[in-house]
């Protein structure tokens, strides 16, 4: 119950919400979530072209998502952007940085084309973070949900359709 209530707060606090329609579970792409959330489009629109182009999504999400929200921070080249793609009973977090993850942690999960990962789970979310390579840019992504439905597997697998994008 927690989790519903924290994942509810966390998608209204993040303002960019479209329509309720639902997309499937695989198959989203930054131009459906543009064209069926209207807002969303609006704040990815006004990001840089370049920070724009380097937008990165799963090409599949393990539930179905009922709505999607955009945050993009006050100063959109420096802060990150971060997706929700909202299911029933889970969200799922994809937050596109801008910058280098200099926190010390343990890169230890192995990622498609040789890539490490970190892995951290608690009693709202379960997370992973991986830095790209020769790029100053790392990506997080996190899912909350109700209860342990979700496992390390699926955060490797979303996070695996992100770096073949």
């Amino acid at each position: 119950m927690r989790i519903t209530i924290l994942m509810t707060l966390i998608f209204l606090l993040i303002a960019g919400c479209g329509n309720t329609s639902t997309q499937s579970r695989s198959g989203t792409t930054l131009k459906e979530i543009q064209k069926n959330y209207p807002k969303v489009a609006k704040k990815l629109e006004a990001l840089p072209e370049k920070k724009y182009n380097q937008l990165k999504i799963p090409s599949k999400i393990p539930f179905k998502v009922k709505n999607t929200a955009v945050s993009t921070g006050v100063k959109p080249m420096y802060n990150p952007v971060t997706f929700t793609f909202v299911g029933e009973n889970a969200a799922l977090m994809v937050m596109n940085n801008f910058a280098k993850d200099r926190t010390q942690r343990d890169y230890s999960v192995e990622l498609t084309e040789g890539r490490k990962a970190f892995y951290s789970k608690n009693d709202r979310f379960i997370e992973m973070g991986w830095n790209v390579p020769n790029q100053n840019r790392h990506f997080i992504i996190q899912i909350h949900q109700d209860d342990d439905e979700y496992t390390k597997k699926d955060l490797i697998q979303i996070a695996n359709a992100i770096i073949q994008k």
